[in-house]
């Protein structure tokens, strides 16, 4: 009997534990939102976010301890362009311009209630150095937006919920 109520307990304060440590990753978060207001973004706050001045490309943030970035782009699109046409077109450019691309992983979900295609992959930098990257592609009112989440594959392996978490908190505003 004694030997039960010692597991309960410590079951208890295991879960309080995670309990804490849920809410404070939660509250230690920051809101991006772009200059127009058109999307907002949260993303932990011991990320770095950088004054980048480029066109189209609204948001970067970075982890630099790990190696981890992640990049929110978006452009007008012409009223005929499809999400499928789009994220094939990107492929075939990936093929075509990232050094040993290979594909390992693709998808859909919804963010923020928009259909959303996925794609893993990994490749070399222009240095050489092996990098693995989830992008994600979607369209909202004939603008393209897409969400770039990159690592070195040591890095990216290891925090395999980190990027998945900051794109589901993506909204349009």
């Amino acid at each position: 009997m004694e030997k039960k109520i010692l597991i309960l307990v410590l079951s208890v304060l295991f879960i309080s534990s995670l309990t804490f440590a849920v809410t404070n990753q939660i509250a230690e978060t920051k809101r991006y939102y772009s200059k127009n207001n058109e999307f907002s973004m949260e993303f932990p706050a011991k990320w770095e976010k950088l004054n980048i001045i480029e066109a189209n490309i609204y948001l970067v943030v970075v982890l630099p301890s790990e190696f981890l970035s992640i990049t929110v782009s978006s452009n007008s699109l012409p009223p005929h362009m499809t999400l499928d046409t789009v994220y094939n077109k990107s492929i075939n450019l990936l093929q075509q311009s990232v050094n040993d691309f290979q594909q390992i992983e693709t998808g859909q979900i919804n963010i923020a209630g928009v259909r959303t295609k996925w794609l893993v992959y990994s490749g070399k930098t222009i240095r050489g150095n092996a990098q693995k990257v989830l992008e994600y592609t979607l369209i909202k009112d004939n603008r393209l937006y897409t969400i770039t989440c990159i690592g070195n594959i040591v890095t990216f392996n290891r925090n395999p919920n980190t990027f998945k978490t900051i794109i589901q908190s993506f909204r349009f505003e």
